[in-house]
């Protein structure tokens, strides 16, 4: 399987993190998608076709699936990430000649082109205006939920960007869900960990982090857990790629919001 040489993807990393900062210049959150698209003589709209998510159409035009979403005047949060990434491919083409051979090649352009999203979303200069540090969870938490309406983007989105501000957070979105049976089912659909580890991981309600997420199931908004030395083993015993864990707090919304303060 291709795979990028590591000096050409540092290089097309580079020419992303470039990108986002000049045309994020004099950009208050939320940051205007339509006008970065006008900068680059980008046409964006919605339109019928196959695609599940977004269709790159020649060198300047990016096309969202209108069957797929609601049909309004203005982008959601969801469309205007899937546009910003799109911008990221039309970016690596046009200044590096750079596309993917391969399904290995295909995944690290879109790890780049979602991590140009995030920069060009939330530019580096909003991040700066926050604290050198801050000291819990929740407050980690908070921030980013702060983050994410303000820059109109998803709560992972948002999370990531505070997880690059401050790397001794981590976060993870989990989904609820009743099966067939009525039985609660919950499942990590986004972290902040790299390579995506740790997602589409079921939790038990039973044991471990989805026993003590259960309160938030049962009315409960939000709480501080990972107290105590049981239950910080039994979350680096199930979510061994988070590390060392100090602390951590969840909060409800659409869905649950957890942060976790990680040992360095």
């Amino acid at each position: 399987m291709s795979r990028l040489n590591p000096d050409l993807e540092a290089r097309y990393k580079l020419t992303l993190a470039n990108a986002a900062k000049e045309l994020t210049i004099g950009e208050s959150l939320p940051v205007n998608v339509e006008r970065v698209c006008a900068k680059l003589q980008i046409e964006h709209g919605r339109k019928i076709h196959s695609n599940k998510t977004a269709l790159l159409a020649g060198k300047s035009r990016v096309y969202l699936p209108l069957a797929l979403l609601p049909p309004s005047s203005h982008y959601s949060a969801k469309e205007r990430y899937v546009i910003a990434h799109e911008i990221g491919h039309l970016i690596l083409t046009s200044l590096c000649s750079a596309t993917p051979l391969g399904s290995s090649e295909y995944w690290q352009f879109e790890n780049l082109c979602d991590s140009f999203a995030r920069q060009l979303l939330i530019p580096e200069h909003i991040l700066n205006k926050f604290p050198d540090s801050i000291d819990s969870p929740r407050e980690a938490l908070e921030i980013s939920l702060g983050l994410a309406s303000d820059a109109l983007v998803t709560w992972p989105t948002a999370a990531w960007r505070v997880a690059e501000r401050y790397p001794e957070f981590a976060f993870l979105h989990v989904t609820i869900r009743r099966n067939q049976f009525g039985q609660l089912t919950m499942k990590v659909s986004a972290s902040t960990l790299p390579r995506k580890q740790l997602q589409k991981k079921i939790l038990t309600t039973q044991v471990g982090l989805g026993l003590m997420l259960a309160p938030l199931t049962q009315g409960k908004e939000a709480f501080s857990f990972c107290d105590n030395e049981y239950e910080r083993s039994e979350i680096m015993t199930e979510l061994a790629a988070l590390g060392e864990v100090d602390g951590a707090y969840a909060m409800r919304s659409r869905g649950i919001c957890v942060a976790f303060h990680l040992k360095r």
